[in-house]
């Protein structure tokens, strides 16, 4: 490899012991997080997940709650913020390795985070609209039962 490379004036060969310690030493730092990354998700991975959900969709109900005191643009950059987090934890659930037995939880909780995606996408747009934010504001309510249901089944 020294051969593709020409040498830096003033530089050393790379003392082969001292990459072998970093690279041992890297392992020992990343061995212990490998095998989470390689297992299945199991229930409590996934009731942390439901809880993130349910703080997102308090947020969502806090921020149409704010809107007659807030500007259009905050409203929708929020809003859109929110959405976008819920889109982010459908994808991460979608594509995520689950344990059999939490399979349906993990379904259950993709749909919710995609609808909270959906809803948050339509009141970005609904800012004057009183009617379509009170339809939407009542979606998101049935969202947050369905969330507190489900961390109930599971306590």
């Amino acid at each position: 490899m020294n051969a593709l490379l020409p040498r830096l004036p003033g530089s050393e060969p790379l003392d082969r012991r001292i990459a072998a310690a970093f690279l041992v030493l890297g392992l020992a730092l990343l061995a212990p997080s490998l095998p989470g990354v390689f297992e299945p998700t199991d229930q409590d991975a996934l009731a942390n997940t439901r809880d993130t959900l349910e703080s997102e969709v308090r947020q969502v109900l806090t921020t149409i709650d704010a809107r007659p005191r807030t500007t259009e643009m905050y409203f929708r950059t929020a809003i859109e913020d929110l959405g976008d987090r819920a889109e982010g934890i459908h994808g991460e659930l979608a594509h995520r390795d689950v344990q059999p037995q939490a399979a349906r939880l993990r379904d259950t909780l993709a749909k919710v985070a995609d609808d909270l995606a959906s809803v948050a996408e339509e009141l970005t747009t609904a800012y004057g609209d009183d009617a379509a934010i009170a339809e939407d504001r009542s979606r998101v309510e049935d969202l947050r039962t369905q969330l507190e249901s489900l961390g109930s089944a599971q306590s």
